[in-house]
């Protein structure tokens, strides 16, 4: 049956689910980074004029958003790739896919300081807070983000991706031991997406339990909610009827 499950597919799980949770949750900070995983697997390598064996590896590459009014980490987007890929190429896809709210601020280390990576991220309306290089060329877009960033605020939020990291590596191992390359590439994607499947739950949770404290709080409250509720159904059974005949 693992044949048959397909990257992408998992990858569009993880982004709809995230879109759930982005509707319940609204104050964010988003964090983009990567992390290796090993395989058991060799490939010839040229290195110093001669060939050597060397393990091959994979990298796992997420944008989270951490909603801090409730503590929870969600992640907007993922990507796999082979071990040799820089960080920065996957950031388009990750950017696009990821769908992060106009305004949010993305933290990021070093490696995606980029002019190119600026100017796509600022035309989104999305905030870079990337620790700057001191040798990077000096663009507009560059300055720009050297003008705006915060470290203070890179401190508080940027380790906290690595919280992701560790509980899926904690579960799932380091180490991915299929031979295919598609199989790799799948099993790396439902790592994360059982954190998120995790995280939904925890969401739900969260919003359930804020809904009984509403209603314990404002009890006349309770018929007002019945009446809609009554009459969602009520609309949603006549839509369901009128589909079938058709």
């Amino acid at each position: 049956w693992f044949e048959k499950l397909d990257e992408a597919w998992v990858e569009k799980a993880v982004r709809m689910l995230h879109e759930k949770i982005q509707s319940m949750f609204y104050k964010g900070e988003a964090i983009i980074d990567s992390t290796k995983i090993t395989t058991t697997q060799y490939h010839e390598t040229f290195q110093v004029g001669e060939m050597i064996l060397e393990l091959l590896t994979m990298k796992l590459h997420l944008l989270v958003v951490y909603f801090w009014t409730v503590g929870i980490i969600s992640i907007a987007s993922v990507f796999v790739s082979h071990g040799d890929l820089h960080d920065t190429q996957p950031v388009p896809e990750l950017l696009g896919k990821g769908k992060l709210r106009k305004g949010t601020r993305l933290h990021g280390d070093k490696a995606y300081n980029s002019e190119e990576l600026y100017e796509e991220m600022f035309e989104k309306e999305i905030r870079p807070n990337i620790v700057p290089k001191s040798n990077t060329k000096r663009g507009f877009w560059t300055k720009k983000a050297k003008k705006q960033y915060d470290n203070e605020a890179r401190k508080k939020f940027r380790g906290l991706i690595e919280g992701v990291f560790g509980g899926l590596t904690t579960e799932n191992g380091t180490v991915t031991r299929f031979r295919k390359d598609r199989n790799r590439k799948t099993h790396m994607a439902l790592m994360a997406l059982s954190h998120e499947i995790r995280t939904y739950f925890r969401a739900i949770a969260i919003k359930a339990i804020a809904l009984i404290r509403y209603f314990r709080n404002n009890p006349s409250q309770i018929k007002t909610f019945l009446y809609v509720f009554r009459d969602f159904k009520g609309i949603l059974e006549k839509g369901v009827s009128r589909g079938n005949e058709l």
